[in-house]
Formats: C-alpha cells, structure tokens, sequence
C-alpha cells in the first residue's frame, strides 16, 4: 500500500511499521464534517486512526480538497503536515 510520507513517519515514531498494514481506507472530511484529510488503518492487532489537521480557507470542488493523491505511479503529494495519532 501507498501512504503519504508524513503518515509513515508518524505511525514509524510509535513503532508501526506500514508493511505491517493490512488494510487502510481514507476520508477527506473530519468527524466534526469540516474538510481534512484521515486515515484509518488496521494491522494485525492494532487500529490506527490519523487525523490531519481541517483545512481552513481551501479552494473547494467536487471530491474534497487538494491533499495528497494515490495513483498508480505513487505520487506523494503530501503537505507535509503531521497527522494526530490514536492507536
């Protein structure tokens, strides 16, 4: 799987390696229904959920906000910011 540099290192720094992943889905918008990014993923025993920070004052159109993109060449075009773990 693919993820954004920023989400490797945050889940690297509590010991998380990302091959360990078995499964992983994204959002584009928080739990309060604001625009920011989140990955939920699952490894054999643990259950992470990345928050990234809302996005305030964005350019809006039909499939969120520009934040970083899964394609088949694996192009990070990560922002840079650190997500908020909860493991």
């Amino acid at each position: 799987m693919f993820f954004p540099e920023s989400f490797r290192k945050a889940v690297g720094s509590k010991g998380i390696n990302t091959a360990d992943i078995i499964f992983a889905a994204s959002a584009d918008m928080s739990e309060d229904y604001r625009f920011a990014q989140s990955i939920a993923a699952i490894t054999k025993d643990k259950l992470i959920y990345a928050a990234y920070p809302v996005k305030e004052k964005e350019e809006y159109s039909l499939g969120g906000y520009p934040a970083w993109v899964f394609s088949d060449k694996h192009t990070d075009v990560d922002n840079g910011e650190e997500p908020d773990i909860s493991i």
